[in-house]
């Protein structure tokens, strides 16, 4: 059991941070006060009660409240990170407002690389502003902490989608493909390509809405753009994941425009249908090699309208000029299939109280640890567990945030 001067550290720290309401806080102080107080108790109370979040108790208990505030943000949940930064649920303090707050993380500022791509990622974002888009809200620098704001989306995002429930119904999953190809065309017109569309970039809403998020290796396809923003890769790089990368933009990632993230798209469509990668198995190399060679893998689902194999075919053409041209296209062929779900179930939310004793370690954070740089180390894809097959009638994501998760991935 936690000793009592634990426990006071604890209301030291609760009421510097200025988190709780004055009357809850002395109402706290003063049951922490009582003889044979039982702190886990207490601060289960003060998390089942949503005054804390279980992040910011387990912050409080460690002693540092101070890393909770980051210019006009309080910081609620950790979502997710990678290689480049940290992805939070924070709340704005003046607009109350929930955000995903990206913070760079302070070891990569001595890298000037790292800090452009971090900047260039918010100018992309900035330049957006669409449904299935995640929007870019705010960004700022405190101290020597960067960060940037984006739309926080309360769901999960569609490779946890399947693995949880399997692969989706028919319709679902064309719905989805639609509006992402509709949030791709959008990029397109405002000159971006993303080049790393896959499942876990993708967050579903409660609400059904997809929305696009990371682009952090997003391209400039625009004549008038900066040289500086435009080129955010190096010669010989492969960019991208592996398991849905277009044979060209393995070649050379920067010459990919919109028609490797609509081959990406296809993949997208094909993980959607079946709950596997198109290519399972084997190095990135080795992926990369029967994306540019071997023949897309039928649709083996019995219950898939030959309409709807035609499109992914077409989607996944070998050759850019053999595909849809512009993302609306795919669009409009799935319409006639595409059916919205009646009823989604989104995850549980940030704020559950802990069940495990009270230790140094014991009041966890709703986590989702993803490497989130997608350049060209071994993605998540291609290291996380195979994903169950379930039967594909009537079977039916993220975002977390943050992931985020939303959980963004940055590449140079």
């Amino acid at each position: 059991m936690p000793s009592p001067e634990k426990l006071a550290a604890f209301v030291e720290a609760a009421r510097a941070s200025g988190l709780l309401p004055p009357a809850d806080m002395e109402a706290f102080a003063k049951a922490a006060a009582e003889p044979g107080a039982d702190a886990e108790t207490l601060i289960k109370d003060l998390v089942r009660r949503g005054l804390l979040t279980s992040y910011q108790a387990r912050k409080l208990w460690k002693g540092q409240g101070a890393d909770l505030f980051l210019s006009q943000y309080i910081l609620l949940d950790k979502l997710g990170e990678g290689g480049m930064g940290e992805v939070f649920r924070a709340r704005h303090q003046r607009l109350d407002r929930d955000v995903a707050l990206k913070v760079m993380r302070r070891e990569r500022l001595a890298n000037p690389e790292a800090v452009k791509r971090f900047r260039r990622e918010i100018k992309a974002a900035a330049r957006l502003a669409h449904e299935n888009v995640v929007l870019a809200y705010d960004a700022d620098q405190a101290g020597d902490v960067h960060f940037f704001a984006m739309e926080f989306v309360e769901g999960t995002t569609l490779d946890n989608r399947v693995n949880d429930k399997g692969p989706l119904p028919v319709g679902e999953a064309c719905e989805y493909v639609r509006q992402i190809a509709m949030g791709l065309q959008h990029a397109h017109e405002a000159g971006l390509i993303h080049r790393d569309v896959k499942p876990s970039n993708m967050l579903l809403s409660k609400d059904g809405i997809v929305k696009i998020s990371d682009l952090g290796l997003v391209l400039v396809d625009d004549p008038e753009t900066p040289e500086s923003l435009g080129k955010i890769t190096k010669e010989g790089l492969t960019v991208g994941t592996p398991d849905f990368l277009a044979p060209e933009q393995a070649r050379n990632p920067r010459k990919a425009d919109i028609r490797a993230d609509i081959y990406a798209l296809g993949c997208t469509f094909y993980y959607l249908l079946i709950g596997d990668f198109p290519y399972p198995g084997g190095t990135p190399t080795e992926k990369m090699f029967k994306h540019a060679r071997e023949p897309f893998p039928e649709v083996t689902r019995a219950d898939v309208p030959d309409e709807v194999r035609a499109v992914i075919a077409k989607m996944t053409a070998k050759r850019p000029e053999q595909r849809y041209q512009i993302p609306a296209e795919v669009a409009l062929e799935l319409e006639p299939h595409a059916r919205k779900p009646s009823q989604l179930t989104p995850p549980p939310l940030p704020g559950v109280a802990p069940e495990e004793p009270l230790t140094e370690d014991s009041l966890p954070t709703q986590r989702r640890e993803r490497d989130t740089d997608s350049r060209f180390r071994l993605s998540e894809s291609a290291t996380r567990r195979k994903v169950r097959r379930k039967g594909c009638l009537g079977v039916a994501l993220v975002i977390g945030v943050v992931g985020l998760g939303v959980v963004i991935g940055l590449a140079s």
